[in-house]
């Protein structure tokens, strides 16, 4: 989930445990690509489409994570069901069962999400909720003070168009959920680590703060084993000005289930978006117009850095479906791409004018949630239903 120049992308218009990260700016993307070598269509209004199937009724040199920080406070101002109480999946990935059998995720090569609501800033990091049935997204402000921080907000979709502040401030870009379900990881710019909220009470506490004793550059995206290990890019989309004490590279990082953070890859400049296959056996990891996959050991650890997929004009955020098939987002053209296993590309969804990121969501887990806007109007939330059910972020 790359934020570009935010500030950019707003004078244009522009603009969870749930693990959230952040964005590059629309600025920060460049055509060349470097290979990594070691281990380690404007959519109509449509905010009734949709509605049923949108409810949710239902190693390299470690270091180990700093302390958990002081839980940080927050209002609330939407509903009462954030206790998470209600039944659901065990797990986040429970939603893909194995041995089932899946047919086409698209209806046609060429597909056009609904819009929701684009009155935003700049909107990333989907989640869902299943227990809740509601879908958690970052919503990112221009930098402000000396050091050009952005400021988030975690905003909260009740389908089929309710909208509310779920969490201000966040510091947050993109998330997923805790292995458990029951905490919204995010990668949180705004103290350049990667954290993780309490659902039922939104208490902050740290997964990684530091590699090496030195600070992270804005972690973006991230996603978590069953296990509960965490996968994450650090790009430097939201680093500001903040220039003291921070790593010599921007890397993609693994925190294993006890804290310790090393590095997955430090070829790929400004790494973003990121994904982990339904079997877990590989993970994904885009950035500068390609993306890589690499195999994961029993043990977390990942294999050596393989291409996957090229030619992306600014690819963002990715999520994933049960049948394993990648999906990709294109912040310059404002598409999703769809990739088999195999790295064929079976088609495109079109959103808004930049597209940063989405996550399947519903009662059914079919409904793609994407994050988009720009080009003269707000960025928000834009919905498509699927073929194959897929995973919450």
């Amino acid at each position: 989930m790359g934020k570009r120049g935010l500030a950019a992308c707003l004078v244009l218009g522009a603009s969870v445990a749930v693990v959230a990260c952040g964005t590059s700016d629309t600025a920060r993307k460049d055509a060349g690509g470097t290979v990594p070598l070691h281990d380690a269509g404007r959519a109509p209004d449509a905010a009734q489409a949709n509605d049923a199937s949108m409810r949710g009724d239902s190693g390299h040199a470690t270091q180990h994570a700093d302390a958990a920080m002081e839980g940080g406070g927050a209002h609330d101002s939407g509903p009462s069901h954030d206790a998470a109480t209600d039944a659901g999946p065990s797990s986040p990935r429970d939603v893909c069962k194995p041995g089932a059998v899946y047919g086409a995720p698209l209806s046609s090569n060429a597909l056009t999400a609904m819009k929701i609501d684009d009155s935003f800033a700049f909107s990333e990091g989907p989640v869902w909720l299943a227990q809740q049935g509601v879908l958690l997204f970052s919503d990112i402000s221009p930098g402000t003070g000396a050091q050009n921080v952005q400021p988030a907000q975690i905003r909260r979709l009740t389908p089929p168009s309710s909208f509310d502040v779920w969490l201000d401030p966040s510091g947050s870009n993109g998330m997923a959920l805790s292995a458990d379900g029951k905490k919204l990881i995010a990668c949180t710019h705004d103290l350049q680590n990667v954290s993780s909220y309490d659902l039922a009470s939104k208490q902050r506490s740290t997964v990684a703060a530091s590699y090496m004793s030195k600070s992270f550059h804005s972690p973006n995206d991230v996603t978590v084993r069953s296990d509960g290990t965490v996968y994450f890019t650090d790009p430097n989309f939201q680093q500001g000005n903040r220039n003291t004490n921070i790593t010599d590279k921007t890397r993609v990082y693994r925190v294993a289930p006890n804290g310790d953070v090393s590095v997955v890859d430090e070829t790929i400049d400004n790494p973003n978006g990121i994904a982990l296959s339904p079997d877990e056996k590989t993970l994904y990891v885009d950035g500068s117009g390609s993306v890589w996959k690499y195999t994961v050991h029993a043990d977390g650890s990942t294999g050596a850095p393989q291409p996957f997929a090229s030619g992306l004009d600014a690819p963002d955020g990715m999520t994933i479906d049960c049948a394993g098939n990648l999906y990709v987002a294109e912040f310059n053209t404002g598409k999703v791409h769809v990739y088999s296993p195999s790295g064929t590309e079976l088609g495109t969804i079109a959103a808004s004018t930049h597209t940063t990121n989405m996550a399947f969501g519903g009662a059914d887990a079919k409904t793609l949630f994407i994050t988009s806007g720009g080009a003269g109007n707000g960025y928000g939330v834009y919905s498509i239903v699927l073929g194959v059910p897929g995973l919450p972020y």
